[in-house]
C-alpha cells in the first residue's frame, strides 16, 4: 500500500475550492493507483467518468486533514453524508 501526498488541489463537486486547497500536502496510506468510476463525496449518485485514482478510507482521510488543515477539516466534518472513502486523482498525488 503506498503512502501519498496530496500535491494539488483536487476536484470536488459541490465543495468550496478553498476548502479543497486544504488538502494540500496531506500524506496518508492509500490504495492504487488505480481506474475506477468516480463519485462525488457528498452525492453518491453523482458520477464523474473514470479516472486513475488512489482510494483512502473516511476515517484515515478525515484524521489525516484535521491534523493538516483544521478548517478543512471542520467543512467535512459537518457535512451529514459522505461516501465511505475518498477518491484522490493520481495526477494530483506523489507516492512518497
Amino acid at each position: 500500500m503506498p503512502r501519498i501526498k496530496i500535491v494539488s488541489t483536487p476536484e470536488g463537486p459541490g465543495v468550496p475550492e478553498e476548502i479543497r486547497k486544504g488538502w494540500i500536502g496531506v500524506e496518508f496510506e492509500a490504495l492504487g493507483p488505480f481506474s475506477r468510476q468516480v463519485e462525488s463525496v457528498l452525492n453518491l449518485h453523482e458520477h464523474h467518468g473514470i479516472r486513475g485514482v488512489y482510494e483512502v478510507s473516511l476515517k484515515v482521510a478525515l484524521q489525516a486533514l484535521k491534523e493538516k488543515n483544521y478548517k478543512s477539516w471542520e467543512w467535512f466534518s459537518k457535512q451529514r453524508v459522505l461516501a465511505p472513502f475518498f477518491c484522490f486523482e493520481a495526477k494530483n498525488c506523489k507516492e512518497i
